[in-house]
C-alpha cells in the first residue's frame, strides 16, 4: 500500500470523522458531522466501490452519527482498527496518544486559548477595536 492508495485516502478521512464523532458529543456539531458522513459515502463510491465492508461501515456511521455521534465514532474507529489488516491503525494510535496527552497536560505551548464566554470577557476583549467604543456606533 502506498500513500497514493485510495484505501489509505478513504481510511484517513474515515479516521478523521471517527475522531470528530467521538469528540463531538452534542448537537451543535451534528450538521457538520452528517455532512462529513455523506462525503465519506461519496468518497467510498468514488475510490473503493468494491470494498463492501467499508461501505457498510460508512453507511452505519452516517445512520448513527446524528443520534449518537460518540457511539458512531467509536464504532467506525473500531472498524478501522482491523480494516485491511490495520491499514490506518498506526496513525489511529498516534492520534489517540496525542489526544490523551492533550487531555492530561492541557493544550500544547503556543496553542490558541479557548475563548471565554462573552459575559466573562474583560471590557477590552469585548470591544477589541477602537471604533467600537465611539459613541456614534450605537454599541454602548
Amino acid at each position: 500500500m502506498t500513500a497514493g492508495d485510495p484505501h489509505v485516502a478513504w481510511g484517513m478521512f474515515a479516521l478523521t470523522l471517527a475522531l470528530k464523532g467521538k469528540l463531538a458529543g452534542g448537537a451543535p456539531h451534528t450538521p457538520r458531522l452528517l455532512s462529513g458522513a455523506v462525503d465519506l459515502c461519496r468518497m467510498h463510491s468514488a475510490l473503493i466501490p468494491d470494498d463492501h465492508a467499508a461501505a457498510l461501515a460508512a453507511v452505519r456511521f452516517t445512520a448513527d452519527c446524528t443520534d449518537d455521534p460518540v457511539a458512531a465514532g467509536i464504532a467506525l474507529q473500531e472498524f478501522l482498527a482491523t480494516w485491511r489488516k490495520g491499514l490506518v491503525a498506526d496513525p489511529q494510535a498516534r492520534a489517540m496518544e496525542a489526544l490523551a496527552s492533550i487531555a492530561a497536560d492541557g493544550p500544547p505551548p503556543g496553542a490558541a486559548p479557548d475563548p471565554a464566554p462573552p459575559d466573562q470577557r474583560p471590557d477590552s476583549a469585548a470591544r477589541p477595536f477602537d471604533w467600537q467604543t465611539r459613541a456614534d456606533t450605537g454599541l454602548d
